[in-house]
């Protein structure tokens, strides 16, 4: 419908009158409180008892108002004994069934308002009846919106030829407008929205000239707008959203020149906004969200100098914001998000001495954010996230001497650089900070304290450095840290869980220190901790615990939608000593990960607590002892992990059993770790097996089965196009080659250990590319390249300029540090290999080639196991390639000249 309700409510009775409405039927009847006779003044009195009877003894009764009474059962037929009754509302009441036929005798009946109820039936034709033959007034007013009515709209409306207020809306209505509409020439309140109308809109509709409210949003209608709608010249609310529409949004739309809210979001125009809606010089409000229009937003909208609201999201705009936008001065909420808009952000958002917020997330806005945006001196929401900004982030908001206007500020995923200005942490009013993915380097400033009104920070996947400070314990409000994916250093501070409301806290992959401070037990509303990928050491504190047990969210808005899952991440740190068992007192853990560890001890019995737990992985640690019994009561369970551990003893047979498990590795444990004999019968666990790696239930079995199978066709395949490639490769790639020793120093300049990369064995020097080039060869990272994740990133496959196909990693956020070690690790390995070592998949077809080729198969296969921890490392990867190599000829295969690469 909109952003308000009607346009009475709105403005107030006042303003309404002096643009020529009349007020609301609720205002209305307050006003004639002395007209006729009426019963005693009932209405808002919760009686909560069916339809009284007694009411129809009053039959000189003039004006009838139970609304807001909680009145249930049905309307009396005994009603139609009120011969003399003008207005009539039982509106806001728990009323069943059809309207009574008696209703309709009632020819003095000048409103009618029964909105929201149960009422239900197809509307008699007879309502037609309620004219007054005898020169008498004829009904203006009729309202049973909210209710459950059915059928087609009576052509006999038609006849209501002195109405002029009707609201049918969220009903269940069918059929089509009545053509006959057209002769409600008084009408000037029409509302059929919600129901489930079919058919274009009707050009009688434009035949209502005095018109002011129509709302016809949320249909299945067919067609576009008509081109006649610029006839109706009082028209000031327009309410199409949700329709179905479709084609070119007419010129003619320009003439509504008494226009207040305009909402046609939720269509299927794929059109442009004509130029002529600059000529609605009195348009307040306009709504097109997801209304698929396209092409550039008209300069001329920067002539409805009135706007106070403009909503442009999800459609496929392009180029710039219009620099006319400057003359919005009254606007206060602007949303773009989600276009295709382009060009840097310009000056004019700093004329808008009354906005608000604004978001312009997921567009493709470029440059540098100018320091004028601070001049924006009421911007409290701003969302510029998935854009390709850059520049420094300090220039951009060191001049905001306003900035404690800010309430919201979302700058994530883009590009920007720089230290953390420390006017950006003077404010007392911002409520979140979001400078997540992008490139800040330096320190998190201590003026970070002065964030008083702090709920929500998220700094992850960028460059700081250095210490997380004290001065976030003076962050009492915060209920989500999230700093993951830096360089921060150091310990810890204890004045951290000085933010007791923290539900959410992330530090990982950063390079921490030190033991969890004890004091961790003050945060008695944490759900999550994420702390892995750092250099944490000592013992896991047993107050851990103490974080996962207060049941009410501080954070509304999320404790609706997390009420108590609690995820414990504590992986590749360097823990010592045993796995605390006041773990066990969190009956709501979800997800337990402590894996690459330096952990040692035994799982007992009492691991059953773990009556939610969906995923447990110890793996590589030093645990011993025999597997609990236990752990086949976890019901919930999907994935355990407790691989390269020091377990011996029999596996838990009813592991087979568990309802919901689909990973399972009990692999690199003691040799005499065995399955129960019992377990052989489920073909899961074979008996006297020493290393079970998996139970699955038969549906997942044959998944795996089916996507073993694709993987062949898909590596054969692979494997052909490759030689064909290889075969026809001719032509070099015409970019700036580097040369050994340039390529050497970048990359060891990029880690603080260089790893000894041996860039010689490599058949092509090094190619430098710029963003920019990166950017290009993948539209923009567009989906359709994408050719593989991993666990790190995801891999896209494109084709140069100059015809060589590449594959392009784009690491994840919070791994991108992480990622770069890792992929470099790829190229030492590699790097270390001899020249020669690999065989060229060209090699003629002989014998030993095709025993080869099935060797490079199998080695493929492994490499794209379904299970992650079946899948070969590098190394394998290289070993297995070179025992392919070094495979001896047959006799008949000397002969067989090959040539070898370099890797």
């Amino acid at each position: 419908m909109g952003p308000s309700g009607g346009v009475e409510e709105k403005l107030g009775v006042e303003v309404a009158r002096k643009r020529g409405l009349r007020p609301a039927p609720s205002v209305r009847r307050r006003e004639r409180a002395g007209a006729g006779a009426g019963a005693p003044e009932l209405s808002s009195v919760p009686l909560r008892v069916p339809f009284p009877l007694c009411i129809t003894a009053f039959r000189s009764l003039g004006r009838l108002d139970r609304s807001r009474c909680y009145l249930s059962g049905m309307i009396p037929e005994a009603l139609g004994d009120l011969q003399n009754l003008q207005y009539l509302d039982l509106s806001n009441n728990k009323l069943t069934g059809p309207m009574p036929f008696s209703l309709y005798d009632l020819k003095m009946l000048k409103e009618i308002v029964l909105d929201r109820n149960r009422l239900s039936g197809q509307l008699s034709p007879a309502i037609a009846h309620l004219q007054n033959l005898t020169n008498l007034k004829n009904l203006e007013v009729l309202g049973f919106k909210q209710n459950r009515f059915d059928g087609s709209i009576p052509e006999s409306f038609g006849n209501l030829t002195q109405l002029f207020y009707l609201d049918a809306s969220q009903n269940k209505l069918t059929g089509s407008i009545f053509p006959g509409i057209s002769a409600l020439q008084n009408m000037q309140t029409l509302d059929f929205s919600s129901n489930s109308l079919v058919g274009p809109i009707p050009n009688e509709i434009t035949h209502l000239k005095m018109l002011e409210r129509l709302a016809l949003g949320f249909y299945n209608f067919t067609g576009g707008i008509p081109k006649e709608i610029g006839n109706m010249k009082h028209l000031q609310k327009l309410s199409l959203c949700e329709c179905n529409l479709s084609g070119t949004i007419p010129w003619s739309i320009g003439s509504l020149i008494s226009l207040i809210e305009l909402d046609i979001s939720g269509n299927y125009f794929n059109s442009e906004i004509p130029a002529s809606v600059g000529d609605l010089g009195n348009l307040n409000v306009l709504i097109a969200r997801n209304a698929k229009l396209i092409g550039s937003i008209p300069k001329e909208l920067g002539n409805c100098k009135n706007l106070t609201l403009l909503r442009l999201s999800f459609n496929a705009f392009t180029g710039c914001i219009p620099e006319e936008f400057a003359g919005l001065e009254a606007l206060a909420h602007f949303e773009a998000e989600d276009n295709k808009l382009s060009c840097p952000i310009g000056d004019w958002i700093k004329k808008w001495g009354n906005v608000v917020s604004g978001n312009l997330e997921n567009n493709k806005f470029n440059g540098s954010i100018r320091p004028t945006i601070c001049e924006a001196k009421l911007l409290q929401s701003l969302d510029l996230h998935c854009n390709d900004l850059t520049g420094s982030i300090k220039e951009a908001f060191e001049g905001c001497k306003n900035l404690v206007q800010l309430d919201l500020q979302e700058l994530s995923y883009n590009r920007f650089t720089g230290v953390l200005p420390g006017k950006l942490f003077e404010s007392s009013t911002i409520m979140e900070m979001n400078l997540n993915n992008n490139m800040l380097t330096g320190h998190i400033p201590d003026s970070i304290g002065k964030l008083h009104s702090l709920q929500r920070l998220k700094m992850g996947g960028n460059c700081l450095e250095g210490p997380i400070p004290q001065a976030v314990g003076a962050l009492e409000n915060l209920t989500e840290i999230s700093l993951d994916g830096n360089r921060l250093s150091g310990s810890i501070p204890q004045e951290l869980f000085n933010c007791r409301n923290v539900v959410m806290l992330n530090l990982s992959s950063n390079n921490l220190t030190g033991p969890i401070p004890r004091s961790i037990s003050q945060l008695t509303s944490l759900t999550g901790l994420v702390l892995s990928h750092n250099q944490l050491s000592g013992s896991i504190p047993a107050e851990i615990c103490g974080g996962f047990t207060n049941p009410t969210h501080p954070d509304s808005r999320i404790g609706r939608i997390l009420p108590n899952i609690a995820v414990v991440n504590l992986s590749n740190n360097a823990f010592m000593a045993t796995l605390p068992q006041s773990l066990l007192c969190s009956k709501t853990l979800d997800r337990l990960d402590v894996s690459n560890n330096n952990l040692s001890g035994t799982l007992d019995e009492s691991i059953s607590k773990f009556r939610q737990l969906s995923y447990l992985d110890i793996h590589n640690n030093s645990f011993t002892g025999s597997l609990p019994s236990a752990l086949f009561n976890l019901s919930f369970l999907c994935y355990l992990d407790v691989s390269k551990n020091v377990f011996s003893g029999a596996i838990p047979c009813g592991m087979c059993n568990v309802p919901n498990i689909s990973i399972v590795n009990f692999s690199g444990n003691n040799e005499g770790m065995h399955c129960l004999s019992d377990c052989a019968e489920s073909g899961i666990c074979a008996a006297d097996s020493v290393n079970c790696t998996g139970a699955h239930t038969p549906h997942v079995i044959r998944r795996v089965v089916a996507i073993c199978v694709t993987v062949t066709i898909v590596t054969v395949v692979l494997l052909v196009l490759f030689l064909r490639w290889k075969l026809l490769r001719n032509r070099p790639l015409p970019l700036v080659p580097v040369t050994a020793s340039q390529s050497r120093a970048t990359i060891e300049s990029s880690l603080r250990e260089p790893l000894s990369i041996n860039l010689a064995t490599f058949e092509h020097a090094l190619l430098r590319f710029t963003v920019d080039d990166i950017l290009k060869a993948t539209d923009n990272f567009n989906a359709v390249h994408i050719i593989g994740h991993g666990g790190f990133g995801t891999v896209y496959g494109v084709v140069l300029p100059e015809g060589r196909r590449v594959a392009i990693k784009r690491l994840y956020g919070s791994h991108q540090f992480l990622g770069d070690r890792q992929f470099l690790a790829e190229m030492e390995t590699i790097g270390k290999g001899r020249e020669g070592e690999l065989f060229d998949p060209s090699l003629p077809v002989s014998g030993l080639w095709r025993e080869q080729m099935v060797r490079v198969l199998a080695v493929a296969l492994e490499c794209t196991a379904d299970e992650p921890w079946k899948r070969l490392t590098m190394p394998d990867v290289v070993k297995g390639l070179k025992m392919a190599q070094l495979m001896k000829p047959e006799p008949h295969d000397l002969q067989v000249q090959g040539r070898v690469v370099q890797t």
